[in-house]
């Protein structure tokens, strides 16, 4: 017997079947997956690119709160991609989440940590104004 036989010409019994379901392998009809595991779907690979795009979001605002040279480009570094990164990791989670309650729980969380990311930011900002901290400049002086 090859592998693609159904439980019952294998001698299995009803309550082995269930290890084997009738969903095809990448959609093929009539092959079975033994691993028990669904087929990926086009949402699933929208949810992944999206998971991997949030990260790397995460990745590039922390290589600027490494890099940059003051305080100002720092935080504008931090805020714009972490929130962003913060985005796209909860509407790929969204995406794979069972229900809507799931997702608008998600949807609760990028807003608390966009307002919370967005008023820390603009009180780090203004500290370090008013302690006399002045912005790098690059290039020639516009004055």
């Amino acid at each position: 017997m090859d592998a693609i036989a159904i439980p019952a010409q294998r001698g299995l019994t009803d309550r082995d079947a269930g290890q084997y379901p009738v969903a095809g392998l990448c959609g093929a009809p009539g092959r079975t997956r033994r691993s028990g595991g669904r087929a990926v779907t086009i949402a699933d690979s929208i949810a992944l690119i999206l998971l991997l795009a949030g990260c790397a979001f995460y990745l590039a605002g922390t290589i600027g709160l490494l890099r940059f040279p003051d305080v100002y480009c720092r935080l504008h570094a931090l805020a714009k991609a972490d929130n962003t990164g913060l985005c796209l990791i909860c509407v790929g989670l969204a995406i794979l989440s069972a229900d809507w309650q799931v997702a608008a729980i998600l949807a609760l969380v990028w807003l608390v940590g966009l307002l919370a990311a967005t008023v820390s930011a603009h009180l780090i900002a203004r500290h370090a104004h008013s302690a006399g901290r002045v912005p790098a400049r690059s290039g020639p002086s516009r004055r």
